[in-house]
């Protein structure tokens, strides 16, 4: 099982990772089955994972598809489904790249929030939004 950190003097306990998509899609970096099931097992132990956009592979290739990753690190196969699935869903939904994306940690089945560093307020206020999107967890099926 991946590090946690304990926040001294308080009983708060998190495991921060990112989340990754160099090899198969939306998948979790540093959390795999068994640090899912110990978060579905221990409520109180709140998993922050670091929002991570790859570098912006998803808004890049909503932006201009594939050419314009073409030369990414995170351009694989999987990353591809996941982006044209992205699409599909800010279409779905009316929503932003980063929406989207940001959705996706709220459809798990255990209590995770994600580290997400916007560049300034109208980032802030487009991600506060997310949480007013009604996704459901079916939508991430890639």
């Amino acid at each position: 099982m991946p590090k946690m950190i304990t926040i001294p003097d308080t009983d708060i306990t998190i495991f921060p990772f990112g989340l990754g998509t160099v090899n198969a899609g939306l998948t979790w970096d540093g959390t795999d089955a068994e640090m899912q099931q110990y978060h579905r097992d221990n409520p109180g132990n709140l998993l922050m994972p670091y929002m991570g956009v790859c570098s912006g592979f998803f808004h890049k290739y909503a932006a201009g598809g594939a050419d314009a990753v073409a030369g990414s690190p995170y351009y694989t196969d999987g990353n591809v489904k996941a982006a044209e699935r992205v699409i599909e869903l800010c279409r779905k939904y009316e929503a932003t790249v980063s929406q989207v994306v940001m959705g996706f940690f709220g459809q798990q089945d255990f209590a995770c929030a994600p580290l997400y560093g916007p560049k300034d307020a109208a980032q802030l206020e487009e991600a506060m939004k997310a949480f007013d999107i009604p996704f459901v967890k079916e939508d991430y099926d890639v």
